[in-house]
């Protein structure tokens, strides 16, 4: 499973989203609102200074699976395939991720590797926020702390939902 810590995002009228509410659980994706809502307004201002946006060419490789996560990502037009790979380097399994997506929370908050690796499959702006100002904004706002820990709880129950769609079941045998 492609569990690449992607989460929905409204552009707004300011660089940093605001909220989106997407409906995306229903249909079995991942999608969560107001994690940047209702933020402190200096702790929206520390995001807001501190992204980076760039435009990136197709092909383009923005993390590779096993590198540290330096930040998170927010997908402000294009597309990007998050591939994870098995033993060998060829990719077992692909998801499209879109604008209005966020990449890497998960890894950034929690210290660990990227666990995919994400191509931009046309040409793609991206905004970059550094893990330093991420984990300060959680140390400085209690709320924008739960609604991460809320989507970490949420992706860790996508999992293991995927788990169990995947497992076939134990057929035992009682022949003596």
């Amino acid at each position: 499973m492609i569990h690449a810590h992607i989460r929905q995002f409204d552009l707004g009228e300011s660089n940093i989203p605001m909220k989106k509410s997407s409906g995306r659980r229903a249909n079995g994706n991942h999608g969560h609102e107001h994690l940047f809502s209702s933020l402190k307004p200096e702790i929206l201002e520390a995001f807001r200074a501190s992204q980076v946006t760039q435009s990136h060419p197709p092909a383009f490789t923005v993390f590779r699976a096993g590198e540290a996560s330096k930040g998170i990502y927010l997908i402000r037009g294009g597309k990007i395939r998050l591939t994870m790979s098995g033993n060998g380097d060829e990719g077992l399994h692909s998801r499209i991720v879109r604008k209005g997506e966020i990449l890497g929370l998960t890894p950034t908050v929690s210290g660990r590797p990227y666990e995919v690796t994400a191509e931009t499959l046309c040409a793609t702006q991206l905004s970059f926020i550094p893990k330093n100002i991420v984990i300060k904004c959680m140390d400085q706002d209690a709320e924008f702390a739960f609604r991460v820990l809320y989507l970490l709880c949420d992706d860790l129950g996508d999992a293991f939902e995927h788990v169990r769609t995947q497992v076939r079941p134990i057929r035992h045998n009682h022949r003596n």
